[in-house]
């Protein structure tokens, strides 16, 4: 689901996309889907949502008409951005590739491949900040710029043989970036010159044990947010704060 000011957007089993107005209760409209959707942004007027033939559908709740069925991925949608300022779409498949979409011409406009030739089973984490793109999926983390078809900038590895399932990601308009892993890691990295700067948090490391992270970051401010999970069973949850200011290299 999405919300924006007092209207949400919701998916349904029915394959009915609704669209409600929060102060009254009431259903303003249903859009007819093709299957189950995972993923819907919407801009108060645009709504764009997966759908069924691995396709990302762009729809006019006002008027309930489908603007734009955008195709070429091969596989299921897993992750979806909408910047509506810019009509930019950035969709995210199992078929390993990243799509940026024009949603006004209703083009592609740039076609990333994080993984050649494999199909992926799990979600892209991503984030765009003007035309920087950072995705996530397992591991790795690289870094794009979307412009004249895209290019990869940096594959940020981690450091001293660390390998462990990035959970969370965040791009700053400074030029860092922040992921969380679940072997209890936040790590800082420059993307500017696509390294490794520090540690931010590490946490004990102890067999079956993981992290999962969510966080969240201001100018200045880093929000922590980490669920504990030991056997499959949650063990704790707690928020850490980092200011910052003191945090810059």
């Amino acid at each position: 689901m999405s919300l924006h000011g007092t209207t949400l957007v919701s998916g349904s089993w029915d394959q009915t996309l609704r669209v409600w107005d929060l102060i009254d209760g009431k259903c303003l409209h249903i859009l007819a889907g093709e299957a189950w959707v995972s993923f819907v942004k919407f801009d108060g007027e645009r709504v764009v949502f997966d759908g069924q033939a691995f396709a990302v559908n762009v729809w006019n709740v006002h008027t309930e008409e489908c603007l734009h069925t955008l195709t070429g991925h091969t596989e299921r949608i897993n992750s979806l951005l909408f910047e509506p300022e810019r009509d930019l779409v950035v969709s995210g498949s199992r078929d390993g590739t990243i799509r940026v979409w024009d949603v006004q011409g209703g083009a592609c406009i740039a076609h990333l491949v994080f993984h050649e030739g494999s199909r992926l089973s799990g979600y892209f984490g991503m984030q765009l900040r003007g035309n920087i793109l950072a995705c996530y999926y397992a591991s790795e983390v690289k870094v794009w710029d979307i412009r004249e078809g895209g290019s990869c900038l940096h594959h940020l590895h981690d450091v001293n043989g660390r390998t462990s399932a990035i959970t969370s990601l965040q791009l700053l308009d400074s030029g860092l970036l922040v992921t969380g892993s679940m072997n209890g890691s936040v790590m800082l990295w420059d993307v500017d010159k696509g390294i490794f700067v520090r540690d931010l948090i590490r946490l004990p490391l102890v067999d079956h044990r993981h992290y999962y992270w969510n966080l969240e970051a201001s100018e200045t401010l880093l929000v922590c947010g980490v669920r504990v999970c030991e056997d499959r069973s949650l063990d704790e949850a707690k928020i850490i704060l980092i200011d910052f200011d003191a945090s810059y290299p």
